[in-house]
């Protein structure tokens, strides 16, 4: 088997808290790789309008993303 890995920076807004965590949570629970989350911080922003549908929170993760390759099956990663 090879280790293949990357560290992802990745940034995203949502609605809610509960929407960033539901999806980081969601990485790190799937079976088409492994994605340990390193460091995630959240923070709000500020909204011209309340009443708006907009984001309202911003976070940045920093994650590694590792996968396997089976080398005696045509070099698919898993």
């Amino acid at each position: 088997m090879d280790v293949l890995a990357s560290r992802v920076r990745l940034k995203a807004r949502a609605l809610h808290e509960g929407d960033v965590l539901d999806f980081v949570s969601g990485l790190t629970q799937s079976q088409q790789g492994f994605y340990p989350v390193d460091h995630c911080s959240l923070r709000r922003l500020e909204v011209a309008d309340p009443d708006a549908l907009q984001p309202r929170v911003e976070a940045e993760c920093t994650l590694e993303w590792i996968t396997l390759r089976d080398k005696t099956a045509g070099g698919r990663a898993s």
